[in-house]
């Protein structure tokens, strides 16, 4: 069975959970991941069939990655995304 971490309060501490290698996921899951932090935006405002095609991986991985990370649904999951990018609009 796999791990479930505690859901990150942001996408800074998301980025630094995976630097520190505290989260291990399964490979697709784990493409899936670092295609969000390296593309927030795009992130922010996909949706689960979109982010699979760009990751090449099903849907049914895309809607299981946020709840490994502690996301009651993947809406909760693009909300962290959605307020980073709120975050630096506002420092702009």
């Amino acid at each position: 069975m796999l791990q479930k971490y505690e859901r990150p309060t942001d996408l800074q501490e998301m980025r630094k959970r995976i630097a520190l290698r505290h989260v291990d996921f399964p490979r697709k899951a784990g493409k899936v991941l670092r295609f969000a932090i390296e593309h927030p935006a795009d992130t922010a405002f996909s949706t689960i069939s979109h982010l699979a095609r760009q990751c090449r991986v099903s849907n049914a991985t895309v809607l299981r990655l946020p709840g490994l990370f502690g996301f009651n649904s993947f809406h909760e999951f693009r909300e962290l995304f959605q307020a980073e990018i709120r975050r630096a609009r506002r420092w702009d």
